[in-house]
């Protein structure tokens, strides 16, 4: 075990990049989650499936869009928690908390 005496600075830069870290594995949380609702929801639904009605194929095509939608944000998300990530790893070198 290693006891390191940090300064309040080096203290707040390591408690940001462990909370940076933590957004970012939620964020990737949250991108298999929504990529796994939305495949099953291409597999599970067929718009083109023509023993369905018209109103049941509107309704599969509705819900693949939507489900692409929030793959879509869960993305942005994660790539907003990426560049925070990258941005707190570069004050922690500059802290010298990093090599």
């Amino acid at each position: 075990m290693k006891i390191v005496i940090v300064g309040a600075d080096k203290e707040t830069a390591a408690n940001s990049l462990l909370e940076s870290q933590k957004r970012l594995d939620e964020a990737k949380d949250a991108i298999q989650k929504a990529n796994e609702v939305m495949f099953e929801a291409i597999l599970n639904l067929d718009p083109d499936d023509e023993d369905k009605s018209v109103e049941d194929r509107v309704q599969a095509r509705n819900e693949i869009e939507e489900a692409e939608r929030k793959a879509n944000k869960a993305y942005a998300k994660y790539d907003c928690a990426l560049l925070r990530y990258g941005w707190e790893c570069a004050q922690a070198r500059k802290a010298g908390l990093l090599d």
